[in-house]
């Protein structure tokens, strides 16, 4: 009767640690390198601004930043990311006088929730994400008053490979959409800006 015993509660332990290791929480920390392509548009204006991008295309370029992961489950995890860009606009000839270039600075921040759609968790990670997202807009045309910040949402999805115990190689593709609205000078419009993204990540 006592090796019965003995026998269920190793069964028992057995079972609890491997249901707890499960469900151990991990982190990951990932630099990011990425294309940031802008897909929205302004409205008209009857007064424009040469410190201004025309388009938001015109701020199309490479961005870098960094992600953390906080996987919860294996299936389910949070992930905090930021990352900007830079883009210098040329100067011009204008009748008030020549104008130099002006360098414009987007600062994306989010925190999105994310669901694992891979069906091989030991080679793969599909994470499906969203989430609110925070959009910065700075420079030389933007500083009056200030720097206006816009708030939206972020869809994402991520594929991590896993190249080595505790790292991945990812990539994703972010959309982030917003509405833009400067009062002076006057710029406003929907926005949608893409990013392509890859990076290796390191989990704990």
């Amino acid at each position: 009767m006592r090796s019965l015993i003995q026998r269920v509660v190793l069964a028992l332990s057995v079972v609890t640690v491997g249901r707890a290791a499960e469900a151990q929480i991990s982190l990951g920390i990932q630099p990011l390198v990425s294309y940031y392509w802008p897909l929205g548009y302004f409205n008209h204006a009857d007064l424009l601004s040469t410190a201004l991008p025309e388009r938001p295309s015109d701020l199309r370029g490479a961005a870098w930043g960094g992600d953390i992961q906080l996987k919860l489950q294996r299936r389910f995890a949070i992930e905090g990311v930021a990352q900007t860009t830079t883009h210098t606009l040329p100067g011009c000839l204008c009748p008030g006088g020549p104008t130099d270039p002006a360098p414009v600075r987007v600062t994306i921040a989010a925190l999105a929730g994310q669901y694992n759609l891979s069906r091989e968790l030991t080679r793969y990670d599909l994470w499906a994400g969203v989430g609110p997202a925070m959009i910065s807009h700075s420079g030389r045309g933007y500083e009056r008053p200030d720097s206006p910040v816009s708030w939206g949402g972020l869809v994402g999805l991520e594929f991590a490979l896993r190249i080595a115990a505790h790292w991945r190689f990812v990539t994703n593709a972010t959309g982030v959409g917003y509405s833009f609205n400067l009062d002076f000078p006057p710029q406003h419009g929907p926005q949608l800006d893409a990013l392509l993204s890859i990076g290796v990540r390191w989990h704990s």
